[in-house]
């Protein structure tokens, strides 16, 4: 029963992470229209807020996903732990195929995502003021 539920614990971690990450794009996302939508009547100060808030979107959202990870960490830790005590036929079963290194892990790329999206979302609106 540990098992089961630290399983549907990680499962549900990871996709909260991809949620976040998703949420996160729409706030970004809505930032930018927001500086698309008043053209040229936005003013300077109005446009180095926006920007601001991208980048508070982005922090709080690396945060969180870090807060996340965190908790998938110590779920990892406890299957780990549970495997040690599961029989040999678990194990048998569980070894049945190796699904290979992974180099990557996926929350190495979300990651990457918010901090391109972020960059991307402060250069739209602070690109006029570069001029």
């Amino acid at each position: 029963m540990i098992y089961q539920i630290t399983v549907s614990d990680l499962t549900y971690f990871k996709s909260q992470q991809w949620s976040l990450t998703n949420h996160s794009f729409l706030l970004l996302a809505a930032l930018v229209g927001t500086t698309q939508l008043l053209g040229g009547t936005i003013t300077r100060v109005e446009r180095i807020i926006l920007a601001g808030l991208a980048v508070l979107v982005v922090i709080a959202s690396q945060v969180l996903l870090t807060k996340l990870q965190n908790s998938i960490v110590v779920r990892q830790a406890r299957l780990d732990a549970a495997r040690e005590k599961l029989g040999f036929q678990f194990y048998k079963t569980w070894a049945a195929k190796d699904k290979g290194a992974e180099y990557i892990h996926s929350i190495w790329i979300l990651r990457a995502a918010l901090s391109i999206g972020g960059l991307v979302a402060c250069w739209i609106q602070l690109r006029p003021l570069l001029h």
